[in-house]
């Protein structure tokens, strides 16, 4: 009943498309071994997983330690840990010989995906790093996904 018509409109996601996307912050690269903090600095993501939480008292952030916590966290925090039936379709990109997010990231995430009945596609490219220099087979494939399934 909004007056403004972009108001009438969802703002819910309706499709994704995304490239090498880190999914599981507990399982980077391998399944079941915890936080691999070797693997993440080797990677040079460790930044990403220096999780911290406000203190009320002092407002000041600070760094969440010992591992049950950090698991709690990172277990929250990883998309393939959150995926639900009426999550959007998603479309993912991902180089196989990727040095900074492994492959088994998308892996897993898709087979969630798959596991809640939420369409998806994953698009393997052979030699592919983080990023590779002609994405345009791939920006073709986004396009035809969104056409697929945007309202």
């Amino acid at each position: 009943n909004a007056k403004d018509p972009a108001d009438r409109v969802s703002s819910r996601v309706q499709a994704a498309a995304v490239y090498f996307p880190p999914t599981d912050f507990l399982n980077w690269g391998q399944s079941n071994t915890g936080l691999n903090r070797e693997a993440i600095t080797r990677a040079g993501v460790a930044g990403a997983f220096d999780f911290k939480i406000q203190n009320d008292t002092t407002r000041l952030y600070e760094r969440i330690g010992g591992d049950d916590a950090i698991k709690q966290v990172g277990m929250k925090m990883s998309p393939v840990n959150n995926v639900s039936s009426d999550d959007p379709p998603v479309f993912i990109a991902h180089g196989d010989a990727d040095r900074v997010v492994p492959l088994q990231q998308s892996e897993s995430l898709i087979k969630k995906l798959k596991e809640a009945g939420v369409p998806n596609e994953l698009f393997i490219h052979k030699g592919g790093g983080h990023g590779w220099s002609n994405s345009e087979a791939e920006e073709k494939m986004f396009i035809a996904w969104f056409d697929k399934y945007l309202k």
